[in-house]
């Protein structure tokens, strides 16, 4: 659960900067004292992050690149994950490799074999979100999918033991 407020925080930290934006372009309601509440979380969270020298054990997934670039700045030691855009979907290898993130997270269908392997190339590991069923989390092992993030890890995992 920790990893899971982790998440939140961050998204929430984005979320600000998004709010801010519709404040100045559509004149949306905006408060400055939640918006300083969520950056000083923020804060701590690479803070306690640094504390613990816990950045090469965790990673940040960020959808949006001007929002990757921010956390980048603000925490360049903190290994970066590029998410999903649906306005471009096909493109998040090319956006990865051009933001020098370490990962990209894949989302089904938006992904292919050569997109693996161009990841890979550059050095970027690949997500895939999500596989639950067993022969599906196999084929996209064989593609050469680093990492399956599955609500059955019980019984995803399973197919480890057999290679």
């Amino acid at each position: 659960m920790l990893w899971a407020g982790l998440g939140d925080m961050v998204a929430k930290y984005i979320s600000v900067c998004e709010w801010r934006m519709a404040a100045i372009v559509e004149g949306e309601y905006y408060c400055e004292n939640i918006a300083q509440l969520m950056r000083a979380a923020m804060k701590k969270i690479v803070a306690l992050i640094r504390q613990y020298d816990c950045a090469r054990h965790c990673y940040f997934m960020l959808e949006r690149d001007d929002d990757i670039g921010s956390f980048q700045a603000c925490a360049p030691e903190i290994p970066i994950c590029v998410g999903h855009d649906s306005a471009r979907p096909w493109a998040i290898v090319d956006r990865a490799i051009a933001l020098g993130a370490q990962k990209v997270q894949l989302f089904k269908p938006y992904f292919n074999q050569e997109m693996i392997d161009k990841a890979h190339a550059h050095g970027i590991l690949c997500n895939i979100f999500w596989a639950d069923d067993p022969d599906e989390a196999r084929r996209y092992l064989d593609m050469g999918v680093d990492t399956i993030l599955t609500n059955e890890y019980n019984l995803v995992s399973q197919i480890l033991n057999d290679r």
